[in-house]
Formats: C-alpha cells, sequence, structure tokens
C-alpha cells in the first residue's frame, strides 16, 4: 500500500510489483506474489498515532505516503475500522489475488486482521492508490 510512494530501499535485491509483473501475476493466477511490504513495516499505525519512527519506517515518511494516511484516516471513519483493517483490505481490492505476508503480535492482533474478510471495502475507496511501482 506504501511502497509506491516509499523512497526506494538501498537493497537491490527486492522486486517492484510494476506493471509486467502485475499484468503476469494476472494472466497466472495460480502463482500467488506475496507481498513482502504489504503492511510497510507498521508505518501507517505508527505515523497515525504519532509514535517514533525507526529507520526502516522512514523510507515511507513522504508527502504520497502523508495523503495515504490521511486516506487510512478517512476510511477508518468510514467502516468504524482500524488502521491496520484499512491497511489490509486494500489486498481485498486488487484486481488479482495476492497474501501480504502480516505477522500478528498475539491472538487479538491475529483476530483483527481476519475481521477484514467482514468487511464490504470498495475498489473506490482505494483507487487513490496505484496498484504498481
Amino acid at each position: 500500500i506504501g511502497t509506491a510512494y516509499m523512497d526506494p530501499p538501498a537493497d537491490d535485491t527486492l522486486v517492484w510489483m510494476d506493471t509486467a509483473m502485475t499484468a503476469w501475476h494476472k494472466e497466472n493466477p495460480q502463482v500467488l506474489p506475496l507481498a513482502y511490504f504489504g503492511n510497510c513495516g507498521g508505518f501507517f499505525q505508527r505515523y497515525l498515532e504519532g509514535k517514533p519512527l525507526d529507520e526502516a519506517n522512514k523510507a515511507y515518511l513522504t508527502e504520497g505516503n502523508k495523503a495515504v494516511a490521511r486516506r487510512i484516516t478517512e476510511l477508518a471513519k468510514k467502516y468504524n475500522a482500524t488502521i491496520l483493517q484499512i491497511v489490509l483490505g486494500f489486498f481485498t481490492q486488487l484486481d488479482f489475488n495476492c497474501i501480504p505476508l502480516f505477522g500478528a503480535r498475539n491472538g487479538e492482533n491475529l483476530r483483527e486482521a481476519m475481521e477484514i474478510f467482514h468487511i464490504p471495502f470498495e475498489e473506490e475507496d482505494y483507487i487513490f492508490l496505484p496498484q504498481t511501482h
């Protein structure tokens, strides 16, 4: 969700979900992409709660992601949902199957994440986000 606007990481072994890769996954739905940066290492949670950002999170601190954070806040109000649910909800609206890698901190965090399947997200909710990088 936030990688489209992040400062590029120094690790040149990372592969971006660009237009060609997105098209390939649409044509080959049996191969699921695993979004490693799917929840941006908690950037939006930290940023919106005013918590200090660690070095990894600072790469996401761009004007584009500040705009994404404002939209996350709007959607959280619209759906009475948490920041995590709004971030993970993005992946339910892609036009190809994708599995964001997510590590729950505890059982409650896992339950919170699984609630996204009960929230009636709409494609228009995330239209402002590029789906490729």
